[in-house]
């Protein structure tokens, strides 16, 4: 990449520091620097996902890609490209081994385990605390299909339990999480699509899997709508528990994911915006007045940008696997060149990722290196610019 965008944005610290972004995350020549400010301490944050949200990219016949097999993203990519995985994801376990009766073994533990910890769940807030809102009623939402489905029920099971053998879990505060609300959906959504995904909680199994027909990457089932409004939930509570002083900072472990769902579809795994829902609602409350979202999963945040596009309240920044717009989601929103219209020009950054041409240079791909660099070049000048009064983290951890 090496144009500039077609209108300078009005933010001067993305218009400073864009440069480094346009060049690949390679050296940078002070631009980005200048913007820096006076250090200023960035607010609490809010990181909400789950585990990798989409998989695959196209062949480069101009379609848009989409995921349909049945391997995981990683094993996908090692068996397209012959190359490790576009994901970064090496040392992904192989799942050729897959046990159906195992792993229902496990979801029906964590299912009656997450229903005792209900049950018993009485947070106490002191304002300094961490936040943690994990529900394992989530796992219900799964492929009719494909048991073995990237977005798969153990993607949250395991993060938790990660997070307990580390110790971590008992060190925050423990938050129920709660439904959305159809009111609280349509801050982000429109009330047509809002309707239609509440809808399938009434179908047969038989009705949901034609209707997920309609949309690109998605599965349903009647199971789907509860874990989905959790997720939505979780993030709202987490968001509304930072915004009044009760929590310093929250993690939410949710899916389905929701980077990908756009204001009117569904799309790409995910069905609501769990982040774009969220931080509407912190405006709409009166709890954030400037917003940072931080989007660091590989594929780029398409439906959380087209939520705030015109929006000068909310920043949003994106780095991701592009390859010149056929990496997953696809599409020239994911360019650089894509940064807000209207009241909201220069409120979204994007930094898009060319691993297939550096692949073709036989370079390697971004690696921490990399992510540093755009981190200290490129989002943390643009933030101290910003001066956001909440941050929110899409953290996909497929990147």
């Amino acid at each position: 990449a090496t144009r500039r965008p077609p209108r300078p944005p009005r933010c001067g610290g993305i218009a400073r520091a864009m440069p480094d972004a346009l060049a690949g995350a390679k050296a940078a020549e002070g631009s980005a620097e200048a913007a820096t400010g006076d250090g200023a301490r960035l607010p609490d944050v809010v990181l909400t996902g789950a585990p990798p949200d989409e998989g695959e990219h196209s062949d480069d016949d101009g379609a848009l890609p989409t995921y349909t097999g049945s391997r995981s993203p990683a094993q996908s990519s090692r068996a397209q490209d012959g190359s490790p995985s576009a994901d970064g994801d090496e040392d992904e376990e192989d799942d050729s081994d897959f046990d159906l009766e195992a792993e229902r073994e496990e979801l029906k533990e964590a299912l009656e385990a997450s229903e005792r910890e209900r049950a018993t769940m009485k947070p106490s807030f002191d304002g300094k605390g961490v936040g943690l809102l994990y529900d394992a009623r989530m796992v219900r939402h799964r492929s009719q299909t494909d048991d073995e489905h990237p977005e798969q029920p153990r993607r949250i099971t395991r993060v938790f339990k990660h997070l307990e053998n580390e110790g971590l879990v008992e060190r925050c505060v423990r938050v129920p999480c709660r439904l959305a609300t159809q009111q609280e959906l349509e801050l982000a959504h429109t009330s047509k699509h809002a309707t239609s995904m509440l809808a399938v909680e009434r179908m047969s199994h038989e009705e949901a899997l034609a209707e997920q027909a309609k949309y690109r990457s998605v599965y349903l089932s009647p199971e789907s709508i509860e874990a989905s409004l959790l997720s939505a939930g979780a993030c709202l509570e987490a968001t509304e528990r930072v915004c009044t002083g009760d929590l310093s900072q929250a993690v939410c472990i949710v899916r389905p994911p929701g980077h990908h769902a756009e204001p009117s579809c569904a799309m790409g795994f995910c069905l609501f915006g769990n982040v774009g829902v969220a931080v509407a609602e912190a405006q709409h409350r009166g709890w954030s007045k400037r917003t940072l979202i931080v989007d660091w999963d590989i594929h780029h945040g398409n439906g959380t940008q087209e939520m705030f596009y015109e929006d000068s309240a909310v920043l949003f920044f994106s780095v991701h696997r592009y390859d010149s717009g056929r990496f997953f989601p696809g599409g020239p929103m994911g360019h650089f060149t894509s940064h807000g219209t209207g009241e909201g020009e220069g409120y979204s950054v994007n930094v898009p990722w060319e691993w297939r041409k550096a692949q073709k240079r036989g370079d390697p791909p971004p690696g921490d290196g990399e992510y540093m660099h755009v981190w200290e070049h490129v989002l943390m000048p643009i933030a101290r610019d910003f001066k956001p009064d909440l941050v929110v983290v899409s953290a996909g951890f497929d990147a």
